[in-house]
């Protein structure tokens, strides 16, 4: 896990802080935001995002949609077991004018994310999803392989870049 945080820390160093991407963590409904306790907020900062739910001290908040415009996030992740998808909000009205959404920047968590060592592909894929100028795909890949190798003996049979 360390090399993958490692990988990451490295690549986010060379992103100027002007140039770090506001993120928004989605669950199961889209007013539930990630506050700034728990795993995610944590890799998100990791991977070079700033946390829009830092204000909240809670795990999780629910908000206003008058919060998420004010916000305005560059970037939009959505919890994998939610019930709706980045389709979903692109058709909402009310999420048209968010920077993420009309940027095509809303992203779904992958299934084979979890609260395990698989939180450090977790952490990858956020980075790359955030900053993929930054994040060539077939490094990320490699990286997410070697991990899996390493962590369970296993080939990883996904794409941490799709």
């Amino acid at each position: 896990m360390e090399d993958v945080f490692e990988f990451v820390k490295r690549t986010v160093s060379r992103i100027p802080a002007g140039k770090r991407r506001k993120v928004l963590w989605l669950w199961q409904k889209p007013n539930t935001v990630s506050g700034r306790a728990g795993i995610t907020p944590d890799f998100t900062r990791l991977a070079g995002g700033i946390n829009m739910g830092d204000s909240f001290e809670s795990r999780y908040s629910d908000v206003s949609m008058e919060w998420i415009l004010g916000w305005n996030p560059d970037v939009i992740f959505i919890w994998g077991n939610a019930t709706y998808t980045p389709e979903d909000l692109a058709a909402a009205p009310q999420w048209r004018t968010v920077k993420a959404v009309r940027e095509g920047r809303v992203y779904k968590s992958p299934a084979w994310s979890s609260w395990s060592p698989i939180v450090a592909l977790s952490t990858l894929w956020t980075a790359h999803k955030m900053y993929p100028e930054y994040f060539d795909a077939g490094a990320v890949d490699a990286e997410a392989r070697a991990f899996y190798r390493r962590c369970f003996g296993m080939t990883f049979a996904g794409s941490v870049s799709d």
